[in-house]
């Protein structure tokens, strides 16, 4: 992403107070239902003593120290920074931009519901209904100037193999 394409997509919000701040609501209530759907999970496969529990935490727990150790490591900076111009929605962090934390979570959140749910039971569709939440969260962290493409594509990915791995043992 250059600093005229970067421009381009956040600035019929940085033009427009309201919808910057729809855009910031859009992506607190996302960010929230994921948030608040995963320990609400959690508490079922306690109560129900599924044998799915240990990995339910384990691999969400795993993937999110991994992301941020090579976040750490890697310390990208955001584009509001590179390009020094402000992020639409409220944001102040420096560096540790790829992969985004963010949505690595509620992907790897919505795959291991999707995963560790019985099949074709209500907590398999909220997997399927937060993962699309995910990709928004994604969509509005890119058009908000917080996250390139390639840190949500790089989350997806780290997501998928993390489940992956979670899932093979």
């Amino acid at each position: 992403m250059n600093k005229e394409t970067y421009i381009k997509m956040t600035a019929p919000f940085r033009k427009n107070a309201r919808a910057a701040r729809k855009l910031e609501i859009i992506n607190k209530i996302a960010t929230y239902t994921v948030f608040i759907a995963y320990p609400i999970f959690v508490l079922y496969l306690f109560f129900t003593a599924s044998p799915s529990l240990a990995r339910a935490i384990i691999a969400p727990l795993d993937g999110f120290i991994i992301v941020s150790v090579f976040r750490y490591f890697v310390n990208r900076p955001r584009p509001y920074e590179k390009f020094d111009l402000p992020p639409v929605i409220p944001k102040d962090t420096h560096g540790k931009s790829f992969p985004s934390r963010h949505v690595f979570s509620a992907f790897i959140i919505a795959f291991t519901i999707i995963m560790c749910a019985p099949p074709a039971s209500l907590f398999w569709f909220i997997g399927i209904v937060l993962a699309l939440l995910a990709v928004v969260i994604a969509v509005v962290r890119v058009i908000s100037g917080v996250h390139y493409i390639s840190d949500v594509i790089g989350a997806l990915i780290f997501a998928l193999i993390g489940i992956g791995i979670a899932m093979l043992f």
